[in-house]
This record gives C-alpha cells, structure tokens and sequence, in this order.
C-alpha cells in the first residue's frame, strides 16, 4: 500500500499471517510504516498516514539466518521486514519459515 492513499484498499485473500499486516512504501518502494489490527478495517476512513505504524524494524538480506532467527523467538516476533541497505522493500522473513530452513539445512548437514 503506497502512503498518502487512502486506507480502504481490498486485501488479498491467502494465509491469515498476510492477511493480519500490510507495509507502507513510498514511490521508490522505501519503507515507511505498517497497517495492522483495526487499521486493516475495510470501513477505516482515515488515511494510511494517519493509522500506520511508523519505522517498523527491519534486517537485512544478509544477516546471518541463524543469529536472526534466535533474536525473534527471544522476542517472540513472528516476522521481520527484510531491506536493502536503503531500505527498499525485499520482503517479509516468517520465523516458521526460517526455521524450517534451518532444520532443513541441519538435516542436510548431517547426511
């Protein structure tokens, strides 16, 4: 959803993770903010600026997944936003997922 729009925008029907959030880029795809809670309210009347959380915390591509992954669940966060060093939007880094990932690579290693 791109800032200075209004905030009755139709969500994506899909896992109900994706459903609960929403970042906030600008033009250049620099993250602003995120929408999450009652400011997903279809009948919400205000604009994106006036109910987005400002300056979501994010990470980097190349942060090492393991030293990451341990940070979230210590802080019992479900998902980071992943950026680039301008902080254009890549992504969005599930812990389930990166732990899988990691279980997966253990898996490996010990074959």
């Amino acid at each position: 959803m791109r800032a200075g729009r209004p905030g009755r925008g139709r969500r994506r029907q899909g896992d109900s993770r994706r459903r609960k959030r929403l970042l906030v880029v600008n033009d250049e795809r620099v993250v602003l903010g995120r929408l999450r809670g009652d400011a997903l309210a279809p009948d919400a009347p205000a604009t994106v600026e006036e109910v987005m959380e400002e300056g979501p915390t994010t990470t980097r591509a190349d942060d090492n997944l393991e030293r990451l992954t341990a940070r979230m669940r210590q802080r019992s966060v479900a998902s980071i936003v992943v950026t680039d060093p301008d902080g254009r939007l890549i992504g969005i880094l599930d812990r389930e997922d990166a732990e899988a990932a990691l279980e997966s690579a253990g898996r490996e290693r010990n074959d």
